[in-house]
């Protein structure tokens, strides 16, 4: 019933909260306590981050499952919704291109030669954007694209998150 509370910055809000609508929920179903606090006193969901300002975030936006609390609090902050597997916003830039390699070694479609040139692909986007890289990082994502539609549509979220403007420009998923 509680969850963590995270902010899309990746700083950690507070490690048990409800939002509104759940406290209310359980004073409406007679519940006086959860975890062994007064339902008063659990703490709410605040909007902003004291540290940064950022959005606070309970659960995934992507599948609304909420963030699940670590077992220790010197845990490290979870990188990946366990419901849908969807990275969170404050995930690193290797992150989700880490889960996009597993994919791709997973998927039992891709012949061994398909696989080595999707993952060859990935690597050209996977490196920090240089001047004049360009026009290869373009070839490198409409070849997976070309190659593999099923493919592109679950590298498609990952690489948006890490590629310049510039590039998605040039795959024709930004305005000129």
């Amino acid at each position: 019933m509680t969850t963590l509370a995270i902010c899309e910055n990746g700083h950690l809000v507070s490690f048990s909260v409800v939002t509104a609508s759940v406290r209310t929920h359980l004073f409406e179903d007679g519940r006086v306590d959860i975890m062994g606090m007064p339902v008063a006193t659990v703490e709410l969901l605040p909007n902003f981050c004291r540290d940064c300002g950022g959005e606070v975030l309970a659960e995934a936006a992507s599948c609304s499952h909420a963030i699940p609390q670590n077992s220790h609090p010197q845990d490290a902050l979870p990188s990946f919704c366990e419901s849908c597997g969807e990275p969170y916003p404050w995930a690193s830039r290797e992150q989700p291109i880490g889960r996009l390699r597993t994919y791709l070694n997973r998927d039992k479609s891709l012949s061994p030669s398909d696989r080595q040139i999707l993952l060859d692909q990935i690597e050209i986007l996977a490196t920090p954007e240089e001047p004049g890289t360009v026009k290869a990082r373009v070839r490198a994502a409409q070849r997976i694209a070309d190659l593999t539609p099923g493919v592109w549509n679950v590298a498609q979220p990952v690489l948006t998150r890490v590629l310049s403007t510039e590039v998605l420009q040039g795959l024709g998923h930004l305005p000129h």
